[in-house]
């Protein structure tokens, strides 16, 4: 009975991370059925933080720098100009190594023209690209190890 008990609270721990990543994939596929219009970059860099962490075993000190991908771009929607910063929704607040995010802001120099994706009932809210969402696939991994658990546990007191 106890087992019985275990693999049940491992299925309702399993099942909201599911319900939550399928959520955040449900927005990605939105997202990429959004109308696109042509844009145009006015301004790519990268913007710096340098993070001080300091060990609790040694109270050592160290310092690292991360680089986050800063894009402005305009477009216009019904006549009305935005401007917009947003490259991903995934990519928001995506703080990274120099290379990484070089990379990303190589793809967008300044003048280039692209098609910027926005919301049609919030033409304010808009993104260059639609990328799966990390924290999505970290979620139903959670899931779906709890999941396994659950089967785990059952095939185990059944046997």
């Amino acid at each position: 009975m106890e087992i019985l008990i275990v693999g049940l609270a491992f299925l309702l721990t399993g099942v909201p991370f599911v319900g939550l990543a399928m959520r955040v994939f449900a927005r990605d596929r939105a997202i990429a059925r959004w109308p696109r219009v042509d844009g145009v970059v006015t301004s790519a860099r990268l913007q710096s933080s340098t993070r001080r962490v300091t060990d609790k075993n040694t109270g050592l000190h160290s310092s690292s720098t991360y680089y986050t991908p800063v894009v402005r771009y305009t477009y216009a929607v019904g006549g009305e100009t935005f401007e917009g910063t947003s490259i991903a929704r995934s990519l928001d607040k995506l703080s990274t190594t120099h290379d990484a995010a070089g990379r990303i802001i190589a793809q967008y120099p300044p003048q280039a023209r692209v098609a910027v994706l926005h919301d049609p009932a919030e033409p304010k809210t808009a993104y260059l690209e639609v990328r799966r969402s990390v924290g999505g696939i970290i979620l139903l991994a959670f899931g779906l190890l709890w999941l396994a658990l659950r089967t785990l546990v059952t095939t185990i007191s059944l046997t």
